[in-house]
């Protein structure tokens, strides 16, 4: 099967999940290029893929680096250190990956500096999972309150890694935290993305309200 066939196949898995969200906005695919090398990005971004994405800050410097990488999106959407902020805001035009206000504030602080507004997303750590990075629920309204106060940051979604051992209320929390948040007024923030949902679980995100999936293996493999 082609990288076409494969998009194609999965474009159509997603429609018809859709079908049964309580989300009816149009699903955003974000190729993961983890362990991929260019060429394999530009295959993706060239069938219709207009974001890519990397857990690691290296890993994207080394593609851009390259000089051959086609033109996309890129987000961030693994963890990140405070002291890699600053490179990542050269490299990225989001990160899905905001789960502390140390973070944060570093970020609006890098930002500031080269006078730029920084798209991010917050993640949240839905299952209270002590492995994974993320929030806490109950802390997102005191983030978002944070972000209103800075200038230099522009909350557009909310991110979450779902267990290994999917249960549907943990996607079900995580719609209803979204659109929750969603209806309130902050400044800096609009609520637009719920990223939640990998290669093994994204028929699940999208039908329980998920509009962004991180994608990797099932594209390219």
């Amino acid at each position: 099967m082609t990288v076409s066939d494969r998009i194609l196949s999965i474009k159509k898995t997603i429609e018809e999940a859709r079908l049964k969200s309580p989300n009816k906005d149009d699903v955003v695919i974000v190729g993961v290029t983890k362990n991929h090398p260019v060429e394999a990005a530009n295959d993706i971004i060239s069938n219709g893929i207009s974001i890519i994405a990397e857990n690691r800050v290296q890993a994207m410097k080394e593609k851009i680096d390259s000089s051959l990488l086609l033109p996309s999106k890129r987000h961030l959407i693994g963890h990140l250190q405070t002291n890699k902020v600053k490179l990542s805001l050269d490299l990225f035009d989001l990160i899905q990956s905001v789960d502390s206000e140390r973070l944060l504030l570093t970020i609006n602080k890098e930002a500031a500096k080269k006078s730029i507004v920084a798209e991010i997303f917050f993640q949240v750590n839905i299952a209270r999972e002590e492995i994974k990075f993320g929030m806490f629920k109950e802390d997102l309204p005191e983030m978002l309150s944070l972000a209103s106060e800075l200038e230099n940051i522009r909350v557009s979604g909310l991110m979450s890694i779902m267990p290994v051992e999917t249960r549907e209320k943990y996607y079900q929390d995580m719609y209803e935290l979204f659109m929750n948040e969603k209806t309130k007024s902050y400044k800096n923030v609009d609520l637009k993305f719920l990223s939640m949902g990998m290669s093994g679980d994204y028929i699940q995100a999208v039908s329980c309200g998920a509009n962004m999936v991180r994608l990797g293996r099932c594209l390219f493999n």
